[in-house]
């Protein structure tokens, strides 16, 4: 609940109080959620921030304090706290600029402190950046930290667009540019592409556009530029001219004659089995340059035509 706090009360020599009930990098977000309370919290952060000579710095909130909306009790101490920060006139310790900047606050929305290092305690504002260009505090998406640079080096993920602590979340980096993927992205196999033969991961942001030569619609498998020209010959997958659908050699020959894609010998055209169907009988305007007088490519007429009769059969001998 938070009376454990009491042997702080009216402290003038803590810097940092963390409320955040879990360890250095993990995850605030506690299941079940903890009973800390404003009302016992609360009253002991105030007998520290109003006495002078207050040492106070840094605070790291409970996330649940996040949630639900906001105490009114709260709010008045984040008025009450932000209050004491600006009457330090603190500045930036890279560029002296004076903190915070503008509109913003020491604790905003979120109520995450801004523009301080959880492990030196130095303030940084937003726009500073170090030799490398990377901004000299970053905050990390997963422990809800922010950090320096130099205490603590921070990735963002090309895929979710989060930033977290290289102690947070391990990286993977994509195999064409200098981007890198969460471990999360990785897992969900979402928003990159993966080589089926080098095990190579693209990022969708640019790399697999160009990078990835072909990917199989059926078994979800995909090429790398390299990988597909060594192991296939740069021959490219079967592709259906209507809804786009590729498959690899394999999962194409799998499906049979009747629903693999198939190519016209005579205009190139190329469709899978029910794309075939689609436009033989339900008189999309799709004319083989070879074929004029049934307008359709003879092949694909043939071939829907076996489709139809199989379909009727099955639907005859279930009747049955």
């Amino acid at each position: 609940t938070g009376v454990g706090l009491e042997p702080l009360r009216g402290s003038t020599i803590i810097e940092q109080i963390d409320l955040s009930l879990v360890g250095d990098h993990q995850s605030p977000n506690i299941s079940p959620k903890p009973p800390i309370s404003c009302e016992f919290v609360l009253p002991i952060l105030d007998s520290i921030i109003e006495r002078e000579g207050c040492s106070l710095s840094h605070v790291q909130f409970p996330s649940v304090w996040s949630e639900g909306g906001k105490s009114i009790q709260f709010e008045q101490f984040r008025i009450r706290y932000n209050e004491m920060l600006d009457n330090r006139g603190v500045g930036c310790a890279k560029c002296n600029t004076n903190l915070p900047p503008g509109d913003l606050s020491w604790i905003g929305e979120r109520i995450v402190q801004n523009f301080t290092c959880y492990e030196c305690l130095k303030h940084f504002c937003i726009t500073c950046t170090n030799d490398d260009g990377e901004d000299v505090l970053g905050h990390c998406h997963n422990c809800k930290k922010g950090y320096c640079t130099d205490c603590q080096k921070s990735k963002g993920c090309i895929c979710c667009d989060f930033e977290y602590c290289v102690d947070c979340r391990d990286f993977t980096d994509c195999s064409g540019c200098d981007s890198v993927f969460c471990e999360e992205c990785i897992a969900s196999g979402n928003e990159h592409s993966k080589c089926y033969e080098c095990e190579g991961r693209f990022c969708n942001e640019f790399c697999a556009k160009y990078e990835i030569s072909t990917h199989c619609d059926s078994c979800k498998k995909s090429f790398c530029n390299n990988c597909h020209a060594e192991y296939h010959q740069d021959e490219d997958w079967p592709s259906c001219n209507r809804c786009r659908d590729c498959f690899c050699d394999d999962c194409n020959e799998k499906k049979g004659i009747l629903y693999a894609i198939q190519m016209c010998d005579s205009c190139y055209t190329s469709y899978c089995g029910d794309c075939r169907e689609f436009v033989t009988f339900e008189g999309d305007d799709i004319m083989c340059e070879e074929d004029e007088e049934n307008k359709n490519c003879a092949g694909c007429l043939q071939l829907a035509g076996l489709i139809s009769d199989e379909k009727w059969g099955l639907r005859n001998g279930s009747s049955e």
